[in-house]
């Protein structure tokens, strides 16, 4: 996975489709596209093109492929991209098959 910087809500979705999921903000350690933000990123100007907080609302409005939500730690939201989430969501059922196996 080759990811690019981001620096408008289109190279984000891009990302995204790439990464699967991020989680909307730094999340302590945890993988977050926030990493590859560049300079042109600002939270809270109410730039729909370049504030991470607008793109939650895009996302739901303008694709069918991405979704946010509050996904783990009941705080701060993420986006999974629709392929992403499939993907983990076999993760998790081949998990429980191998420990219920045993």
């Amino acid at each position: 996975m080759e990811l690019k910087p981001i620096r408008c809500f289109a190279d984000f979705c891009d990302d995204l489709m790439l990464a699967g999921f991020t989680p909307a903000s730094d999340s302590g350690g945890v993988f977050s596209l926030s990493d590859w933000f560049g300079n042109e990123i600002q939270w809270h100007t109410e730039q729909p093109d370049t504030d991470p907080w607008e793109w939650r609302m895009r996302v739901l409005e303008e694709r069918d492929d991405i979704a946010y939500g509050k996904f783990f730690w009941k705080k701060g939201g993420g986006c999974p991209s629709a392929e992403g989430t499939g993907q983990r969501l076999q993760r998790r059922r081949d998990r429980q098959q191998r420990q219920a196996d045993l």
